[in-house]
């Protein structure tokens, strides 16, 4: 199933007097600080959902029909906060943190047993809920995954009268700064 956000990151991973330094805007308000914030929050989405990658702490749940099939896609994972689970009875129980464990793989996060074997659950598509927080602190982003922000949002901001021939991002430096943190499909 697909994964829900619990809770959304507190902080965006550039701040508003970030990108507008960066697009040289040098008054302290201006009439376009609500269009710069939106860019901000256009740029730090396209980037997470692109890389898998995300920039500031948060909270998401996420189900599962079975313990076999647990793998958290997006990066990185910062902890498991709860795994619940539908036993035979349909019935809501949480797994003990002593009973499994998180292992990092080059394509996602998986849940491991640290027992025996995993309880039997219902035969549901959402059996077992993890709950899972991701993302890094602000102030520990990757400085390459910050100037991307930067390129993009200045980008944005630069080029808002939409055309057909005009990308979306900026590419080149862009795509430089990103590359390391892309997963590589198989």
């Amino acid at each position: 199933m697909t994964p829900v956000i619990v809770t959304p990151p507190s902080e965006e991973p550039l701040t508003l007097a970030e990108a507008k330094q960066h697009c040289r805007i040098e008054t302290a308000v201006t009439e376009d600080d609500a269009l710069v914030e939106a860019y901000i929050g256009a740029a730090v989405d396209q980037m997470q959902r692109e890389l898998d990658y995300y920039l500031a702490e948060q909270t998401w749940k996420q189900s599962f029909g079975s313990f076999d099939c647990v793998r958290i896609w997006q990066r990185p994972v910062a902890e498991v906060v709860s795994v619940e689970y539908l036993d035979a009875d349909s019935q809501t129980q949480t797994l003990d943190d002593a009973e499994y464990r998180l292992e990092a793989h080059a394509l996602g996060s998986k849940l491991v047993r640290a027992g025996s074997s995993w309880p039997t659950v219902a035969s549901r598509s959402d059996a077992v809920t993890v709950t899972y927080s991701l993302g890094v602190a602000v102030g520990d982003i990757p400085p390459a995954l910050k100037a991307a922000l930067m390129l993009h949002v200045g980008f944005l901001y630069a080029n808002r009268e939409s055309s057909s021939d005009t990308a979306i991002r900026p590419t080149g430096a862009y795509d430089a700064l990103v590359w390391p943190f892309r997963r590589l499909s198989v």
